[in-house]
């Protein structure tokens, strides 16, 4: 009677010691994700649990919103050409929280991860390998706010990173800290982008299948409104058939391109057919084109060193007005310096 007696003492006191801590909150388990085939048709946080094969259609389907995918590290394999390793379904449309994917390798498919036409506005794929895809890898359309962070992406028959939207709609995007080696295409490519940042990528090698215009980092435009984004510290190398490195087209406005290393590509350095942009201490050397070329207006062009290069430093024709200082032109081909209608500031060394 006396043990029992103590006994309960003791727990008595126990309850009035852990009744005066914090209370502890358990985290929310993850939902489990371990058939091929999957669909996620709920928001929620989930993990992948063991490899996963598909032929038959894409291995995961994501068709809510608000859903965070850990593949804990493990494969995802599409083994049709025909068919997306990951497909953000378009009941994404309109909504605001969006799709994270993380941590995982994406072995071929049509695309690694492809979100369509207006589809989720927001993206977030980290820590993912993506690999011998048939078309572009990483391919999000009509996305508001996209983010890729230390991804790799290797073989693509396509684009290595593709980011579009509609012209005069709002693109920010994130990428960074990614390595794209041999896509046949573009390494990154953004349509109509209006601000955020490409910013210490690596492009390695690609443009085997590459038309005219194709570079290892690519902003497009199709109309007014693109534009405002931190290109820097990129690496861009080896772009083969006729690749050049960094390719800005014309409607894009305000870009800054700073500290790049653009070396050995097949066709042109750095290439900017937009109005008021920046080019700033990069490293342009040995590519198989231009130099740098500039067709835009009011450029600044600052503090570049440019050499080995078949031509140097080219300017486009008489409306086009740039800015020119402090530039290292040296040991380029037939032209080292052509921009008659620009401002020379001075400080340029050839």
């Amino acid at each position: 009677m006396q043990r029992n007696y103590r006994l309960f003492l003791i727990l008595a006191l126990a309850s009035a010691l852990l009744a005066g801590l914090p209370a502890m909150s358990a985290s929310p388990a993850r939902i489990p994700v371990y058939e091929p085939g999957t669909t996620i048709s709920t928001p929620g946080d989930y993990v992948l649990t063991r490899d996963l094969s598909n032929s038959s259609g894409p291995v995961i389907t994501i068709t809510a919103d608000g859903v965070d995918l850990d593949l804990g590290g493990f494969t995802l394999n599409g083994t049709s050409a025909a068919q997306d390793v990951i497909f953000i379904d378009g009941a994404t449309a309109g909504t605001q929280l969006g799709v994270a994917l993380r941590n995982g390798r994406l072995d071929g498919g049509l695309s690694s991860v492809y979100s369509g036409a207006g589809f989720a506005r927001r993206v977030v794929l980290e820590d993912l390998v993506a690999v011998n895809a048939a078309g572009p890898a990483l391919y999000i359309n009509g996305g508001r706010h996209v983010t890729m962070r230390r991804c790799r992406v290797e073989n693509s028959a396509g684009d290595g990173m593709l980011i579009l939207n509609l012209a005069g709609t709002a693109l920010s995007v994130e990428l960074e800290h990614n390595v794209v080696l041999a896509a046949a295409r573009n390494g990154i490519r953004t349509q109509n982008a209006s601000g955020g940042h490409i910013r210490d990528n690596q492009v390695f090698g690609v443009g085997t299948a590459a038309l005219a215009n194709d570079a290892g980092i690519k902003l497009a435009a199709t109309g007014p409104g693109a534009g405002g984004v931190l290109i820097e510290d990129n690496v861009v190398r080896d772009g083969a058939g006729s690749a050049n490195g960094i390719w800005v087209e014309s409607n894009n406005v305000g870009v800054t391109l700073r500290g790049n290393l653009l070396e050995n590509n097949a066709a042109t350095g750095l290439f900017v057919a937009g109005d008021r942009c920046r080019a700033q201490h990069n490293t342009i050397v040995g590519n198989g084109g231009n130099g740098a070329g500039f067709q835009g207006d009011n450029n600044l062009i600052e503090d570049n060193f440019i050499a080995g290069n078949a031509n140097g430093l080219i300017c486009g024709g008489p409306v086009e007005a740039n800015f020119i200082k402090n530039n290292v032109m040296r040991v380029n081909g037939a032209d080292q310096y052509r921009c008659d209608f620009s401002f020379d500031l001075g400080g340029n060394f050839f």
